[in-house]
């Protein structure tokens, strides 16, 4: 009986020195307020970029909120490199964009500061207009310019 209860208090023993030993798993860093235009034209794609850093050094993955209803997680990252996401917003309006991290063994940081996107309508270019001579004769050469203005 004596020789279980040595062998227990032993694996015991073992178990409380190797737990002791290994380092627990911490979330990463808030990630820095995403970065990208603020001022955007409905449908068109945008890229967004945040970076954070991981205690343990573990890659990181994010998650973007774009507020509007939709969100996108990335690939992992290497701990502090700067990540990329691309979004395009369906409908005018002022969207608060907000990313947060989440760490290889699935810790996840707070959620960063958000970024405001405002999204307007995206309007055509106005007229072209050319410059140039008005007429020409066959055969020679002339030089004509063209200038188109997009308002957006």
């Amino acid at each position: 009986m004596k020789h279980k209860a040595f062998i227990l208090f032993l694996i015991i023993g073992i178990a409380l020195l190797f737990s002791a030993g290994c380092k627990k798993n911490k979330p990463p860093e808030t990630p820095d307020k995403p970065a990208g235009r603020t001022t955007v034209g409905i449908n068109a794609v945008n890229e967004y970029t945040t970076k954070a850093r991981d205690p343990n050094n573990d890659e990181i993955r994010y998650i973007f909120d774009w507020d509007d209803g939709k969100m996108d997680t990335t690939d992992y990252y290497a701990s502090d490199s700067t990540a990329k996401a691309s979004h395009a917003w369906a409908d005018t309006g002022t969207y608060a964009v907000k990313v947060r991290a989440q760490d290889k063994k699935t810790a996840l940081s707070s959620w960063s500061d958000s970024l405001e996107v405002t999204v307007k309508p995206n309007r055509a270019p106005n007229k072209p207009s050319v410059l140039g001579p008005p007429f020409g004769q066959p055969n020679l050469r002339y030089t004509f310019k063209a200038i188109i203005t997009d308002p957006d």
